[in-house]
């Protein structure tokens, strides 16, 4: 008897083994994670070559680590394994207070702020010497606001250090205006609809007179942030809500897409940030024909540009987003019109950090 138990056992275990080898032949291969934001390895090219050189057999791990069976499954049953019986204070460099995802930070990397302070100073130098108004602000990041002793680098410092070689520019401090509660749970980013203090502050100190109306808020769908894929954390879903604004917006660099300021079809791709003003791209513009002034903006920003920039057009007739990690500054002044205009240098601390090119 325990002869034929133990063969029923041992094949039960092969057949296991050989179901999962053959659905993973069979299945078709994912092609994005969109928990992890990223484009899965594919099946690396077959070559003599590649073979005998090794490439191809470390291309093919890599390729059976991401189209492995019920992938994200697993990965959830590591993390919790490692932060709820292993005891382990991080996973990834990520962790969990109070129900906010935080991602521990490098040292302050003064190098890398100076690189920022350089590349601002040239621009004013060359460009802006038309400008009407010249400002410059920090956004703090994310685990600025965690109380628990993690590496972080000092975002005050970073600012301090950002706006004090930026000499011909107006520094405006937002820190007193947010807190934990601006952000997103699992995501690294600000929320637009918690951003009224903020835009109080900006307001004031730009002397606008006109602020968008931050009663009329939307939902776009739930969402899970990009800290949540690579936690691989079991967190509850959250709203991606937004302030409607009327306007439009155009692009000089990228093939003519959608106009919309909050582009739902956004939401539903790779990453749901792209809501905001299309995402990520070199340059972009919006227009309110509406505003309640001709003046224009032009805004030096990182990914967190996208969802305060629309909340300007309330008071400028046009907002434009200039990113100089995909765009050229020697480029700026075939695209980008500075005369009578107010510029604003808005980076959050972590990419002043980040050892970031900037073109």
């Amino acid at each position: 008897m325990k002869k034929v138990t133990n063969l029923i056992t041992i094949t039960l275990f092969f057949a296991v083994i050989l179901s999962v080898f053959l659905l993973n032949i069979i299945l078709p291969d994912g092609e994005i994670s969109k928990w992890e934001r990223r484009k899965l390895t594919q099946f690396p090219e077959v070559t003599a070559e590649s073979v005998f050189s090794g490439e191809f057999f470390t291309s093919f791990q890599s390729y059976s680590d991401d189209q492995f069976l019920l992938r994200d499954n697993f990965r959830v049953i590591n993390s919790f394994i490692r932060r709820n019986i292993l005891l382990q204070r991080d996973v990834n460099g990520l962790y969990i207070e109070k129900g906010y995802i935080f991602s521990m930070d490098e040292k302050l990397n003064e190098k890398s702020v100076n690189n920022f302070v350089k590349k601002t100073n040239e621009i004013i130098e060359t460009y802006l010497e038309g400008a009407n108004n010249i400002y410059l602000s920090v956004i703090p990041d994310k685990n600025h606001f965690s109380t628990e002793a993690r590496p972080k680098a000092d975002a005050q410092k970073i600012a301090e250090l950002y706006s004090s070689g930026v000499e011909k520019a107006k520094y405006i401090d937002i820190f007193p205006a947010l807190s934990i509660d601006s952000y997103y749970k699992t995501d690294s980013h600000w929320s637009q609809d918690k951003l009224q203090p903020v835009m109080e502050v900006f307001k004031t100190e730009m002397n606008m007179s006109a602020l968008p109306d931050f009663s009329n808020i939307k939902s776009a769908g739930e969402f899970y942030g990009v800290y949540y894929g690579q936690l691989a954390a079991e967190i509850p879903m959250e709203e991606m809500n937004y302030v409607v604004i009327d306007g439009k917006v155009t692009s000089n660099l990228e093939p003519k897409g959608s106009e919309r300021i909050h582009d739902i079809e956004k939401f539903y791709g790779t990453d749901p940030y792209d809501f905001f003003m299309q995402g990520a791209t070199p340059l972009i513009t919006a227009v309110n024909g509406n505003s309640k002034t001709e003046k224009e903006l032009i805004i030096f920003r990182d990914s967190f540009g996208s969802s305060i920039s629309p909340l300007f057009l309330e008071e400028y007739r046009s907002v434009t987003l200039v990113d100089l990690r995909y765009l050229s500054s020697a480029l700026l002044k075939e695209y980008v019109e500075f005369e009578n205009k107010d510029v604003l240098f808005l980076y959050s601390s972590t990419v002043l950090n980040s050892n970031i090119i900037l073109k």
